[in-house]
């Protein structure tokens, strides 16, 4: 291999970088939490303890919150909650006088081994004040499970106060579907 006297001393040069590097790493190692002096068995036991608390106290959350998922989540599939959840958009929408542009299903994606999220993307353009609001509180209400998980307000006309709205409307299941998802539930024949 023919390389210029230019090229053979950038080589050089590297490879004398690198050995100062590691001779630097070797010479300086990494700073870890403790400066070399181990633990007390008293130490540890604390930590143990305090680990073993936390466990505890996460496990009695979870106990707690239970219930909670099960009454603020659907028991059905995706595939039957996007349908009804259109219907209930345009029903609320009518009751708020909203005329919805566009309604869009999106995938569903799991949260959870046991919880899946069922997302609608709604478009539609309204007075801010009193329709668009009513809307959303309409759609928040505890009776229909959904949630505006995120959305986005763009003014469009001054003077009859309008906005553009594009909002993500979601429920949870905790019946997981396989559509679009993992394929390892569905049987091969």
């Amino acid at each position: 291999m023919n390389t210029s006297p230019s090229g053979r001393r950038i080589i050089s040069l590297l490879i004398v970088v690198a050995v100062i590097a590691l001779v630097w790493n070797f010479a300086n190692p990494p700073a870890s939490g403790q400066k070399g002096k181990p633990l007390t068995k008293e130490e540890v036991q604390r930590q143990i303890n305090a680990v073993n608390a936390d466990i505890k106290q996460m496990s009695k959350e979870r106990l707690e919150m239970e219930p909670k998922i099960e009454t603020l989540s659907s028991d059905k599939a995706a595939d039957e909650l996007i349908p009804r959840m259109i219907r209930d958009l345009q029903r609320i929408a009518k009751e708020a006088k909203v005329h919805l542009a566009e309604v869009k299903p999106q995938r569903p994606r799991p949260v959870s081994a046991k919880l899946e999220k069922v997302t609608v993307e709604v478009r539609l353009r309204a007075p801010f004040q009193p329709n668009a609001m009513q809307f959303f509180y309409l759609i928040e209400a505890p009776e229909g499970k959904m949630v505006v998980d995120k959305f986005t307000i763009t003014a469009t006309d001054n003077k009859r106060n309008s906005v553009e709205i594009s909002a993500n409307v979601t429920l949870f299941t905790r019946a997981l579907s396989t559509v679009g998802g993992d394929s390892s539930n569905v049987t091969q024949k």
